[in-house]
């Protein structure tokens, strides 16, 4: 994906499920300009849901030396280590775990994307109450 500001690529960093909506399978996901600070949120519907575990992973440097690690997004837990980061990262894809870049959500930022979140969800409730399809 591109920014619209600027043109260069946008990197997921946040996913966060959304359980409000009566079907499974919408998520926000919270992109991030390499180029410039534009910060993007979308509602996405993904067909095939999240893996068993539903674990997201961020892999940064480990605190062993020449590591990467695998860190769980919800619990800070390292999941798996490796020296090679592209490896790691497909070791994790293959586990079926999402993976993210960028920095790890602190408790400020996730209760202000879950803020974001729920008012995007009051909103296309909203719209379907007030669609003309419904009157």
């Amino acid at each position: 994906m591109r920014c619209v500001a600027c043109g260069a690529e946008m990197h997921l960093v946040h996913v966060a499920g959304d359980d409000t909506m009566m079907v499974r399978g919408y998520e926000h996901h919270t992109f991030e300009c390499s180029g410039c600070p534009e910060v993007e949120r979308r509602l996405t519907f993904t067909r095939a849901g999240r893996s068993a575990t539903g674990r997201i992973v961020q892999i940064g440097h480990g605190t062993h030396e020449a590591q990467y690690a695998a860190k769980d997004t919800k619990s800070g837990l390292v999941v798996m280590r490796n020296q090679d980061r592209q490896r790691l990262r497909e070791l994790c894809e293959w586990m079926g775990w999402r993976v993210v870049d960028g920095r790890v959500l602190d408790a400020n930022d996730r209760t202000q994307v879950s803020n974001e979140a729920g008012a995007l969800s009051d909103d296309l409730r909203s719209a379907q109450v007030s669609s003309p399809a419904n009157e």
